[in-house]
């Protein structure tokens, strides 16, 4: 169960990147250099300097700081 819940949350966040992506006509660093469809690996290693995630989705709101 734990696996099929890894891999749902591997495809949304692949899934969201790349259309952003394909939106504005933008590229990320991949392995083999600039790609417009990274793979979810790929976009958490980007991310792992990020040390602080502000989320809104409605009324709710959802602030992580790294190390915390």
């Amino acid at each position: 169960m734990l696996t099929v819940v890894g891999l749902l949350a591997s495809a949304v966040i692949q899934r969201q990147v790349r259309l952003y992506l394909r939106d504005y006509n933008q590229q990320l660093p991949g392995n083999k250099g600039p790609t417009p469809t990274p793979t979810a690996a790929v976009i958490l290693a980007l991310l792992r300097s990020v040390p602080m995630v502000h989320l809104r989705v409605g009324s709710l709101e959802v602030l992580h700081v790294q190390g915390w």
